[in-house]
This record gives C-alpha cells, sequence and structure tokens, in this order.
C-alpha cells in the first residue's frame, strides 16, 4: 500500500521542488520508504510514498524496468500476483523482486490494456512507457483505492489524494458548485467529480492515458446488473460459499500480522468464522464504542472470545465532533460519516498494519433497512398507474421538506415516497436523505445569489439511468446503484482516507471480483425476502460458521448516533461554528434555515434534521481548511476553528 503522485509538464523549471512538495503531501500513506523518477527533458515525474507490506525488503518504488522501458509506482495489492507472476514466466519474463509490482509491469507488456482484469485486488497505478511516451493511469474494478487527476493545456497532474496535486502551481482552487449542491443533498459526491473544478477521479474499472498531450479512456471492465432467475437456491449457497473461502483467502496475503474491524454483525462475523475454518490462528479483532447506548462493543467482545480470537475495544472521546477537521482534511470532502473510521484507525495502526473488514456485505446481499421500502415498491407501484403523474408531483413537490414546521418534516418526506411511485430514483433518493427534487426546495434553502451562479442538474441524475435503463426489480436496482454510487463515493472513500490517514491498509473482503460479480446476479428476492427479512439467504450461507447470537442480531454497525451525538456536542458545536457572519460571508444556505435548524431541541425525530446540520458543520469547515488554507494539525480541534 502507498501513496503515488506524478505530473507531466514540459515547461516546469521546479520539477524536484513541485515533486517533493506532493510526496510530503501524502507522506501519511506511505511513511516507510519513498522516492520518484524524473526525465526533466520531457517534464515527466512519478513519486511513491510506500507503506511496506509484501515484499518488505524489495520492491521499492518506483519500479524501473530498463528492459521493457516502463516505470511503476503502485497503490495497493495484488492479492494473486504469485500466479500471475508464474504465467508469465512460463512465457519468457523474468523477475528480480518478489513482490505484487514489478508482475503488473510484466503483464502490462504481455496483455497490454487487458493486464488489470486479470488482478485481483484493490490498485491504482501510473505506468510510464519511456519508448512510447505514454502514460497510464489504472484503477481498480470497483473504486477501492482513489486516484485524482488535472489537465491544463500541456500539464497533466495526477495523485492518490487532492492534496498531492493542489501542491502544484498550475492547479487554481476553483470550487465546483456543483459538488455543493450534491453533497448537501447526498451527503456525499456521486460522481467522478471533486469539490475542485477541474479535479476529477480516474473511473472504477478504467485506464486513463495521456499521450501526445492528447488523452483517452479504456474501460476494461464493466459492472452490469444481469440477475440470473434460472439458477437454484443451492447454486447460490455453494457459489458464495466458496466465493468467500476464496476471498478471504486472498485478503490475507501479507507480509505482515493482520486484524480484522469486527462490530460482531454478520458480514464482519463472516470473515472472522472463515478465517477459523481457514486455520487462520492469530488474528487481532478491533471494535469502536462511543459510549452511548448502540455501542457493539461488548457483543464484538464476546463474537472474537467465541473463536478464540484477541478482541480490544476502542473507545471515543466525549466530544468527537472536535476532531472533525482533521477528518475533513484526509477526506478532501465535507462528509460526516467519517470520525468513526479516524477514531479506529488511529488505535488500530499502532497494532497492525492490515485491517480486513465487512465493508461492501450490506450492498451485496441486502443488508440495510431502507431496501425494504425498495421491496415493498414492487408491490404497490402497479398503483401508479391509476392516477395522473403530473398531478402525484404536483402534490409531492407541495411538501418540501425544511419549510415551515420541522416537526413534520419525516412525514413529508414519507408522503413524497409514496407519491413517487412512478420515479423509482426519486423514491431511492429520499429513502438515502434526498431533498431537492424541485427548484422550490432549492430556493427555501440555498441563497439566491448561489443559484445564480450556474444552472445545476439533479442531483439524482447518476441514479437515472439504472433505474430507467437496466433491467430488474426496483429492490435489484437499488441495491446495483448503492453498490456502484454510495458505497464508491461515499463509504470507500472513508474506507481508504481514515485508515491512510494513520499509514493503516484496510481491505474489503466482500469486494473480491469473482465474489461481487457472482452476487450481484443474484435475484433481489434472496436478498430481501417476501416477509421483509434482510439477507435470508445469506445467513443460511453462514449459519455452519456464525453462532446463532450473532445470526439473530439486530444491525447497527460502526455508527456514531447523531440523535446521541446532538446533546454531546453537535449542538454546542453548531451554534459556536455556524455564527451567522460565517453562513453569509460563505452565501450559499439562508441563515434563517441554519438558525432554526441549531435551536431545535433534542429528539429522535429530528435525526435527519441533525444530519444537515453536521453537513453545515462540514461544508463550512471544508472551505475554511482548503480555500482559506487553516490546516489542521495531529492537535487541532473544531474549536480551534470558532
Amino acid at each position: 500500500m502507498c501513496g503515488i503522485a506524478g505530473f507531466i509538464d514540459p515547461n516546469v523549471d521546479k520539477g524536484e521542488f513541485f515533486i517533493n512538495k506532493m510526496m510530503n503531501s501524502i507522506s501519511h500513506r506511505g511513511p516507510d520508504s519513498r522516492g520518484y523518477f524524473e526525465d526533466s527533458e520531457l517534464g515527466v515525474y512519478l513519486a511513491n510514498t510506500r507503506l511496506s507490506i509484501i515484499d518488505i525488503a524489495g520492491s521499492h518504488q518506483p519500479i524501473i524496468d530498463n528492459e521493457l522501458g516502463k516505470v511503476l509506482v503502485f497503490n495497493g495489492e495484488i492479492y494473486n500476483f504469485k500466479e500471475l507472476r508464474e504465467e508469465l514466466k512460463l512465457n519468457g519474463y523474468k523477475f528480480h523482486t518478489d513482490g505484487d509490482s514489478e508482475v503488473i509491469i510484466k503483464a502490462h507488456d504481455y496483455w497490454g490494456n487487458e493486464a488489470p482484469q486479470k488482478f485481483r485486488g484493490m490498485f491504482a497505478y501510473a505506468l510510464w512507457d519511456v519508448k512510447d511516451k505514454k502514460l497510464s493511469l489504472v484503477r481498480d474494478h470497483f473504486g477501492v483505492k482513489p486516484l485524482y487527476f488535472f489537465k491544463k493545456n500541456k500539464t497533466f497532474i495526477f495523485g492518490s489524494e487532492i492534496k498531492s496535486i493542489l501542491c502544484h502551481d498550475q492547479v487554481d482552487k476553483l470550487i465546483n458548485n456543483q459538488s455543493v449542491m450534491d453533497c448537501l443533498n447526498l451527503r456525499y459526491l456521486s460522481s467522478n467529480e471533486s469539490m475542485f473544478q477541474n479535479i476529477n477521479k480516474v473511473p472504477s474499472g478504467s485506464i486513463l492515458q495521456i499521450q501526445s498531450e492528447e488523452m483517452s479512456l479504456h474501460k476494461y471492465y464493466q459492472t452490469n446488473l444481469k440477475i440470473d432467475h434460472t439458477k437454484s437456491k443451492s447454486y447460490w449457497i455453494n457459489g458464495i460459499r466458496d466465493r468467500l473461502d476464496n476471498a478471504v483467502d486472498y485478503s490475507t496475503t501479507s507480509d505482515v500480522d493482520i486484524g480484522l474491524f469486527l462490530s460482531g454483525g454478520l458480514d464482519s462475523t463472516s470473515i472472522l468464522g472463515t478465517l477459523k475454518n481457514l486455520g487462520h490462528e492469530s488474528i487481532q479483532c478491533f471494535t469502536v464504542a462511543f459510549n452511548e447506548p448502540t455501542d457493539e462493543n461488548k457483543f464484538a467482545e464476546k463474537t472474537a472470545n467465541y473463536y478464540g480470537y484477541q478482541h480490544e475495544t476502542i473507545f471515543a472521546e466525549k466530544n468527537t465532533i472536535s476532531n472533525l477537521p482533521l477528518a475533513i482534511f484526509h477526506c478532501e470532502e465535507p462528509k460526516i460519516n467519517s470520525l468513526q473510521g479516524m477514531i479506529l484507525s488511529s488505535s488500530v495502526s499502532k497494532r497492525v498494519k492490515v485491517a480486513l473488514g465487512g465493508i461492501a456485505g450490506d450492498e451485496l446481499f441486502g443488508g440495510y433497512w431502507h431496501y425494504q421500502f425498495l421491496r415493498c415498491f414492487q408491490y404497490i407501484s402497479f398503483l401508479s398507474g391509476l392516477t395522473n403523474f403530473n398531478l402525484l408531483d404536483k402534490v409531492r413537490n407541495s411538501l418540501n421538506p425544511l419549510n415551515g414546521n420541522f416537526s413534520f418534516d419525516k412525514y413529508k418526506r414519507v408522503m413524497q415516497m409514496a407519491l413517487s411511485l412512478h420515479q423509482p430514483e426519486v423514491f431511492y433518493g429520499i429513502s438515502r436523505n434526498c431533498w431537492d427534487l424541485n427548484e422550490d426546495a432549492k430556493k427555501n434553502f440555498f441563497d439566491q445569489k448561489f443559484l445564480d451562479l450556474q444552472s445545476y442538474n439533479p442531483s439524482l441524475r447518476e441514479y437515472q439511468d439504472i433505474f430507467h435503463k437496466t433491467y430488474g426489480t426496483v429492490l435489484e436496482k437499488g441495491m446495483f446503484a448503492e453498490f456502484m454510487l454510495k458505497l464508491r463515493d461515499d463509504f470507500l472513500v472513508n474506507d481508504d482516507r481514515t485508515s491512510m490517514a494513520y499509514s493503516l491498509e484496510t481491505r474489503p473482503v466482500f469486494l473480491d471480483k469473482d465474489l461481487a460479480d457472482f452476487a450481484m446476479r443474484m435475484p433481489g428476492k434472496n436478498k430481501i425476502s417476501s416477509t421483509l427479512e434482510l439477507r435470508p439467504l445469506f445467513k443460511e450461507i453462514i449459519s455452519d460458521r456464525v453462532p446463532d447470537f450473532v445470526l439473530n442480531k439486530p444491525k447497527w454497525g460502526f455508527a456514531i448516533n447523531p440523535v446521541e451525538q446532538w446533546d454531546k456536542d453537535l449542538k454546542s458545536a453548531a451554534s459556536s461554528f455556524l455564527t451567522k457572519k460565517r453562513v453569509l460571508d460563505l452565501g450559499y444556505i439562508k441563515w434563517d434555515i441554519v438558525k432554526k435548524l441549531i435551536n431545535l431541541p433534542t429528539h429522535k425525530k429530528y435525526l435527519w434534521h441533525y444530519g444537515i446540520v453536521w453537513q453545515l458543520i462540514s461544508l463550512h469547515l471544508w472551505f475554511e481548511i482548503f480555500i482559506n488554507g487553516k490546516y489542521p494539525n495531529e492537535s487541532s480541534l473544531l474549536k480551534d476553528y470558532y
């Protein structure tokens, strides 16, 4: 695991200065060693900061293959590299290291742009072809590892994090106002854009190539929704079980000790049970607790003891929100669900270098409660044909949340869902907090000066094609959309940034390509039953390796409860940080709305509203950090920004 960065700038006269500055900005991603390649005549620089996991003594980067004329900087792990290396040896290739990095170079020489399709793992890398003067940026199948780029005239810059791109003097900090709109609606950026204009993500499953100043995109892998209704129940049970075994086995590829993020829920426990079945005796389990009623540390400890593994609880400080500046700095987006990862990783990184996690299990097998709404949709959607769509839209749009008495907003949102039977993407979006369903809602919340800056696309724009141009039930489409968008652009961003902030590699076991591809073909009825039971088939699949007290446990997960947090420090932080001057100076949100939200009492019916307040704090804090340049250090607290 590493951080990578680099640029092509034929006119650069301070190349060494910029590349060192870029490496410094991502040193937390790889503190073990660092290095860079340069071709000063062409203005080509490739850099790497390394966290040594595989072939610790060798595989120092950049990897330079003089015989093939290729240079590589690589972030991630290729779990099946030993198999690929043997195949490449049979085809005449010689190796000088024992790691996975060199395999990437030889694989590209042999298979060309189809090489990434053969990799099992998580990866983002840059490959420079010295002979053809071509740079290839490659991102893994599902977007586990981040990779950003910037292009302006003849200058092209890339990096694992935006911070490294901002180090170059050709980059202007221009705000992407569409991203501001999106993050306040979805609480993440569901696109390949960023908070900055002209800084974008390399799409998952893609190769972005730069040659002679021309940029082209090659899609080597396409995730499709192809439900298979012809297979028997036993086919799915045996297929998932075998692939889960392989995924867990591959994810333990390492030359250092490995830990596990354990909530005591189905996903992390199924990994733990599989590790036990595979004969792994030394796994350290870690859980985070917030001194709240929904804490799962006692349950996780019971689960670890059941298998005979070590367990440790990481306790959060009482004033959790105070740590938000560092979380926003590392995530580089205004996010509200990153603190738990920061708290956990900061301690776990002192024990191990690698931690397995159960992320993506819910999306693949049906673990979220709002999937029950999507299952119900197919039972009642026929009603949409009995009325006038225009009438439904008119009534729904009149029920703007955040307009009037907040006590009724919860019921307004339920009614909006009921009136969206003819628009499944809207039905889904409301279940996932989106609220800007029409111009009136936007005008009620956003300052008119912000709305006048440009025309804005709907925050649900990326969901429309999935719901209207793919085959499947609304449940299957919704779960697919969740996998393709929210998982990639929200949860995986949190997972990578909060762990790598402390030089900890996290591995999402369920995002093994073979396991995920297979699971996405499974019909939705096996994921949410007709009686609305969550994950019925998955429970059956893992029943022989997971105890009954886990199978029957209610779901919560590594989450902070906003209602509990409101009393602890969220309300006081909002009152101190979201001042009238700060809100008006930024000029994005109406102060009257902010004031009403801050003055809300404590009640579980305002759970959704507390999330909006948290998101508003994060947005204003993002501006303080990345636009005003008030960068935090390890000891910075939110009160330092009051």
